[in-house]
């Protein structure tokens, strides 16, 4: 099954040390966690998030992670808190990306197909 890509390396992107991307990256996720998570239902109004302009600001900052080399984060617990965060994020975009209603399930081999690429990872 074919890759889901979710940022574009060759967009043009402003260089980052990957600590200010992590950082960037994390900002704009709580920013649209605040703008589109209903804390009644307790769920995420995807269709909003998609639309919104902070979430296509997140996918600026994203593209940027094509650019960074990964390496520059040296301690064990910042590469883990990385990771996690990063993951985390792919998550969101990709449901948002792909315009998941109701659950990743629903798209066969989500968590396999969709990514971010980052030729330093190669």
């Amino acid at each position: 099954m074919k890759p889901v890509i979710l940022n574009d390396r060759s967009a043009h992107c402003s260089p980052m040390s990957a600590e200010a991307l992590y950082t960037a990256l994390i900002s704009k996720m709580n920013e649209l966690k605040g703008e589109c998570y209903d804390p009644n239902g307790g769920g995420v109004d995807y269709q909003q998030l998609r639309l919104s302009e902070a979430f296509q600001e997140y996918r600026q900052i994203a593209n940027a992670l094509g650019a960074i080399r990964l390496d520059d984060i040296c301690a064990p617990e910042q590469k883990l808190a990385f990771w996690i965060n990063i993951y985390n994020a792919l998550v969101v975009h990709g449901i948002a990306e792909l315009g998941i209603e109701r659950s990743v399930r629903d798209v066969r081999s989500f968590f396999t197909r969709v990514c971010y690429d980052n030729s330093s990872c190669l």
